[in-house]
């Protein structure tokens, strides 16, 4: 049986790094970079920087991506989503 009051979220990437946290209510993450590697045959302008904020209210998730590169070197929206979550019936 499923406990609802429980919520996972798992953010993995490419190059390895994943994060896991459970929490009951509101949740509210943010990840910001500290050093950014990069696949060898990556083009330009690289990343220099990453930000991402999720926030799960009830069934709601909402996640954003902010980015920085060699040619914009300020954080920008990058994405935004929200994801609402769907009851089906067995």
């Amino acid at each position: 049986r499923r406990n609802t009051q429980c919520r996972e979220v798992v953010c993995s990437e490419a190059f390895g790094k994943q994060h896991l946290i459970d929490s009951s209510g509101e949740l509210v993450i943010e990840l910001e970079s500290k050093a950014i590697n990069r696949i060898s045959h990556a083009s330009s302008p690289f990343v220099t920087q990453i930000r991402r904020k999720i926030r799960v209210q009830n069934d709601e998730l909402h996640y954003t991506i902010d980015m920085a590169t060699e040619s914009n070197p300020v954080l920008t929206k990058h994405l935004e989503a929200v994801l609402h979550r769907q009851h089906l019936c067995n």
